[in-house]
């Protein structure tokens, strides 16, 4: 298989974060980064997040991992 050099992924980051919490997993943010750079050609990827004073730790984590991110204030 052949992948496109400009795939993106788009995270709904509330249920990919309470998906990985009900699973009882503990993510390695890296490690994902790899994974859909390797298995799917991500080029860029697009979080998008509900601003709440609680995710500030969060988002400096989905940062620093080179997620782009879209904000949303409740």
């Amino acid at each position: 298989m052949t992948l496109s050099k400009n795939n993106y992924a788009f995270i709904d980051s509330q249920n990919f974060y309470l998906g990985i919490k009900k699973l009882g997993w503990q993510l390695d943010y890296h490690k994902f980064r790899v994974y859909l750079r390797e298995k799917y050609g991500v080029e860029k990827r697009i979080c998008l997040l509900v601003l709440l004073n609680q995710t500030k730790d969060y988002m400096k984590i989905l940062r620093d991992v080179g997620l782009i991110l879209f904000l949303n204030r409740p």
